[in-house]
């Protein structure tokens, strides 16, 4: 995870770079390509998906806690 927050940050920077010394965007076709590559928005579902993951398995704890005392 700490891998794709690297990545994430070295492309923001690279693209922001670029668009601030030439003016000229690189994603031209796409130009809200930039937000994808933004490190809050990889963080924010890499967060979102471990919070999804915590609430998934603590469902089925307490699902198998109930089903072991009844």
């Amino acid at each position: 995870m700490c891998g794709l927050y690297i990545l994430a940050l070295i492309i923001g920077t690279g693209v922001n770079l670029h668009n601030m010394h030439t003016s000229d965007p690189i994603f031209r076709t796409i130009p809200c390509a930039v937000i994808l590559f933004s490190p809050a928005w990889v963080a924010g579902v890499i967060t979102s998906w471990r919070l999804f993951s915590v609430f998934i398995l603590t469902l089925g704890y307490v699902y198998r806690d109930a089903s072991d005392a009844a």
